[in-house]
């Protein structure tokens, strides 16, 4: 009985107590799950429940179990182009699908493609890098690496956009939303922010910045704009007043590039940058990076695109890591396990716990001694 009481007291004072981890634990999904390609540029769930991944390498649907992956075929109707750049859903269940090189629909009842071939009134059609489309009500949005179009699904009509403003200047458009009142929102390279209603054909300025460098740009609140930029980090614009002001989310990164911006809750916006995510609110702002040493952190912190699925679940798409994806309510248990370099748990296979007198744990493992955890 001394000698256990000895090796139980040398155990406990080599090892190190135990700290709470975070809460945001990801499950992984990449090329060793079937994933045709680490890189995730766009993410949706279709309204039958299915995820799709739109990668540099094929178009990834996604059934809960397992992936088919669609790419290019030669001599046949298929994806127009293997980098897939966005992807949205129209009333009629069909997919479009953005890429490099123009877009492509698919029918989600026969899974057919067919090429988006229809031409503006100039006589031309998309065969263009896509940022973005946009489905609203019976029209679908379309932004282009260089113009704005409209397509609508009953005149089957597709329309450039002019903006007077890029016909003078030769400003490039590269940012949209569409808010709740049907008002698009473009930014155009070297100008700034508009504001376009289609129904009026009217066009007036909300905010005038050459030095904007904006990458994306979403609806929040009803009465803001979050615009993400690729050099300055985030900014919140008033719709109401045009008043600009820049949101530090890092004082260590200033200069941070902004992929995507989502609000899944009438306060939290979902941040995705170079440098991971960054959960903002106007009280705090929390930030979620890769961890090498952390199992169940991101994947990468290069994030380029985040979705909200039916359940609440949130999938993160990154440029090395493929997909990741955390829960509704992020964890109902907080977990403890060994994190390299950090005042962590010791070992994976828990043998027994012993509680003290003042409600502390400790934690008997097989493969690295005891653990004390201060509760």
């Amino acid at each position: 009985m001394k000698w256990r009481s000895s090796v139980l007291v040398l155990l406990v004072m080599i090892t190190w107590n135990v700290v709470k981890s975070s809460n945001y634990y990801f499950k992984h999904l990449d090329i060793r799950n079937g994933l045709s390609q680490n890189s995730v540029f766009c993410i949706l769930q279709d309204s039958k429940g299915f995820m799709w991944f739109g990668t540099k390498d094929g178009l990834n649907k996604f059934d809960g179990y397992s992936f088919k992956i669609y790419r290019r075929e030669e001599n046949k109707e298929s994806l127009r182009n293997n980098a897939v750049t966005c992807i949205t859903e129209d009333k009629s269940l069909t997919l479009w699908i953005g890429t490099e090189k123009g877009i492509s629909c698919l029918n989600l009842v026969d899974e057919s493609f067919c090429n988006f071939n229809v031409r503006t009134q100039y006589n031309d059609s998309i065969s263009e890098y896509i940022r973005t489309i946009i489905a609203r009500d019976n029209k679908m949005w379309i932004l282009t690496g260089s113009r704005l179009l409209i397509y609508d699904l009953v005149e089957e009509h597709l329309k450039q956009i002019d903006l007077p403003i890029q016909q003078r200047n030769d400003f490039i458009p590269t940012a949209l939303c569409i808010d709740k009142d049907n008002v698009g929102w473009v930014c155009l390279e070297g100008y700034g922010v508009i504001r376009y209603e289609h129904e009026k054909e009217l066009v007036t300025t909300l905010y005038a910045d050459e030095r904007l460098l904006v990458s994306t740009i979403s609806d929040y609140q009803n009465n803001f704009l979050l615009i993400g930029t690729r050099d300055g980090g985030l900014y919140k614009l008033n719709k109401l007043t045009g008043i600009c002001e820049k949101i530090t989310m890092d004082k260590k990164v200033p200069d941070l590039f902004v992929r995507d911006i989502k609000q899944f809750s009438p306060t939290d916006a979902w941040i995705g940058t170079e440098n991971g995510i960054y959960i903002y609110n106007e009280n705090s702002i929390k930030h979620l990076t890769h961890n090498p040493f952390d199992p169940f952190s991101l994947s990468d912190s290069a994030v380029y695109s985040i979705c909200k699925d039916q359940e609440d679940g949130i999938w993160i798409g990154s440029y090395f890591g493929g997909a990741d994806y955390i829960l509704k309510d992020f964890s109902f248990f907080e977990k403890y396990y060994p994190l390299k370099n950090q005042n962590s748990m010791n070992g994976y296979r828990i043998r027994e716990f012993c509680e003290d007198a003042d409600g502390n744990l400790y934690i008997a493992t097989e493969d690295a001694g005891i653990n004390f955890l201060n509760t």
